[in-house]
């Protein structure tokens, strides 16, 4: 989903800015904008939409090599090669590779090693889910001014702003049927590590990627169903279906 590079983070900034401009300028066109709201709007939801999606990703693609870490992830050197060696090779491991084993034994320790890739994923994605999810609470602020002003519930910021959360709740609905398909698959590598390998590993660390996967399957679907009900609430909320408590009570009338 998510593996802490710059063109997975570019790449899913813009497809997912794109999507979400799409959406906004064609929503509430049409209505009348006395307080020039739906421009703010439409900003606030093309910044917040990217930063939400990509902050829950790298905050799940740091568990899952944290997970990694703690494990002990083995040294795929060795187990990556015969495995190869076992494709390329007629299917016995350690069979020969020609020129494809002079390339990868020329790569070194540090390309092949299970320990230095999940380090660097977990730092990529840490600084990213830390900086995503920074911009997030700062324009969460800014939307909330916006909310906060006289006429909004009746204004096309209203449908921009309800566009934006029924577009979380799709989005990441479909997280949530992704990643209750990670976890399980993760049991599924657990419980046969021998038939779940696509490359011939040892039981032990298919076992370890196994456990990684059911854990940040699980905290990403956990993660999805909170944010598409919270959106799905906020959605009403902004219709007027649901009133929105005063943050200070009126004092009683005598």
């Amino acid at each position: 989903m998510f593996d802490g590079g710059a063109g997975s983070l570019i790449g899913g900034f813009v497809a997912l800015g794109l999507l979400m401009a799409i959406v906004a300028v064609i929503t509430g066109r049409r209505l009348p904008d006395e307080n020039s709201t739906r421009p703010r709007a439409i900003y606030l939801s093309v910044a917040m939409l990217p930063v939400l999606v990509i902050g829950v990703l790298a905050a799940t693609a740091f568990l899952e090599a944290l997970v990694q870490l703690i494990l002990g992830p083995e040294s795929g050197k060795e187990q990556l090669l015969g495995g190869l060696g076992g494709l390329v090779g007629g299917g016995m491991p350690g069979g020969d590779m020609g020129g494809i084993g002079d390339l990868l034994t020329g790569m070194g320790d540090f390309a092949l090693s299970a320990t230095d890739a999940a380090i660097r994923t977990l730092v990529a994605s840490g600084i990213t889910a830390v900086v995503a999810f920074a911009l997030y609470r700062l324009h969460q602020d800014w939307r909330q001014r916006t909310i906060g002003d006289a006429g909004f519930s009746s204004s096309p910021a209203a449908r921009v702003l309800q566009a934006f959360a029924y577009t979380v709740v799709l989005i990441f609905v479909v997280l949530f049927a992704v990643s209750a398909v990670k976890a399980g698959y993760g049991v599924f590598r657990v419980v046969a590590p021998d038939t779940s390998a696509i490359i011939p590993l040892s039981e032990s660390a298919e076992r370890e990627r196994g456990i990684a996967d059911i854990v940040s399957g699980l905290a990403l679907a956990g993660a999805s169903w909170w944010l598409f009900q919270m959106h799905w609430r906020l959605a009403a909320t902004w219709r007027g279906e649901i009133q929105t408590p005063p943050a200070v009570p009126e004092p009683p009338t005598e």
